[in-house]
């Protein structure tokens, strides 16, 4: 199977998987063909990736670290929360109840970690941010977590955290959180005293952990001190914090509200490397960087000699260097079945050979 982002769709193509929106509906059956219609309203959906068939790469299966309706769960429970709760100045238990319980449930997929796929397919409808990019960046917390040392109720509360961090914008005007455009002084003012909100809220919630509680406070601190609301650094910042941001932040580089901003998922990485042990936990980046994939199993991809392949092995840790079957040559010709090749970019005989994106992915 071949792994698409939502701008890659083209009438014709054939699903590999059945294709299901932002809460787990099911969109499309596998085998469904796409038409221009159902490509036309895939942001609607809120569908960030896809898969499809390709006689190529019959060969390749995608297996996702965290099942694909526990976030979708994650999301709906968030999107209810921010709905049913804006201005309400309470948090109702019943409601964060949707939003913990499967958290706690897909803990044990972290240990230990397999060789299954974290999915980090940025998310396409700004939107759909406040409730859709926490919700992802919840696997990615609760992964780095287990690879911290954590246990499974560490890791669970991680990603609890992680889920819940934005939540002091129920105190905040709707005008303020769903701008797209650029804040006034006294509304970027207003905009950072979410966290500060949001402690108040979740300390108020007897299933809430202080620890939770004090993580969403700290959740925008950077290391150096340039953070907010109270520009703590240092050790000041716990742990489960600098999971959580290093999580958010990844997520929030790739999923931006101009695509003409988006970061790769490459860029997005080295970022955080240049600036691990300034602003962000480097144990934590490093990490990050070992374990979870550039450039993800199944996704198209081009080289600088001209080839155009897709990935068979991400090779984690190998940074932009995966393993790729070759599906163009250097002059752009399709590759006959029995002639094509693995190339393997962590190999020092292919150093020359860099990778460049063709699409968002």
């Amino acid at each position: 199977m071949r792994r698409l982002s939502t701008v890659e769709a083209k009438p014709g193509m054939v699903l590999a998987r059945q294709l299901t929106d932002a809460f787990h509906n099911v969109v499309l059956k596998e085998q469904a063909e796409l038409t221009e219609e159902v490509i036309g309203r895939l942001p609607v959906y809120g569908v960030d990736e896809l898969f499809v068939d390709d006689d190529r790469v019959a060969d390749i299966s995608v297996e996702p670290l965290v099942e694909p309706y526990v976030e979708a769960q994650i999301t709906q429970g968030l999107q209810t929360l921010y709905n049913e709760c804006a201005g309400a100045g309470v948090l109702d238990p019943a409601i964060l109840e949707l939003i913990i319980r499967p958290i706690h449930e897909m803990a044990p997929s972290f240990f230990p970690v397999g060789l299954a796929e974290l999915n980090t397919a940025p998310c396409v409808n700004p939107a759909d941010h406040l409730f859709r990019l926490p919700a992802r960046a919840t696997g990615m917390a609760m992964l780095l977590a287990s690879l911290c040392g954590m246990n499974e109720e560490q890791a669970a509360e991680v990603g609890v955290a992680t889920a819940l961090m934005n939540v002091g914008y129920i105190n905040l005007p709707k005008e303020i959180v769903q701008s797209t455009e650029p804040l006034s002084a006294s509304q970027e003012h207003e905009l950072k005293k979410h966290p500060v909100h949001g402690y108040v809220l979740l300390n108020q919630v007897e299933r809430i952990s202080s620890k939770v509680a004090e993580a969403v406070l700290q959740s925008h601190e950077m290391l150096d001190g340039s953070g907010y609301p109270r520009g703590i650094k240092g050790d000041e910042i716990s742990q489960m914090c600098r999971i959580v941001t290093v999580a958010d932040t990844y997520f929030s580089l790739i999923s931006p509200f101009s695509r003409s901003e988006r970061s790769s998922r490459h860029d997005a990485l080295e970022y955080m490397m240049a600036f691990g042990g300034e602003l962000f936990d480097q144990d934590v980046v490093a990490h990050l960087a070992r374990k979870v994939p550039v450039y993800p199993s199944g996704v198209i991809v081009g080289l600088t000699t001209g080839e155009h392949g897709v990935v068979t092995e991400p090779n984690p840790g190998q940074i932009g260097r995966p393993q790729i079957r070759v599906l163009k040559d250097k002059d752009g010709f399709d590759v006959k079945p029995d002639e094509m090749i693995e190339l393997n970019l962590s190999d020092p005989r292919n150093r020359q050979r860099v990778v460049v994106e063709l699409e968002a992915a």
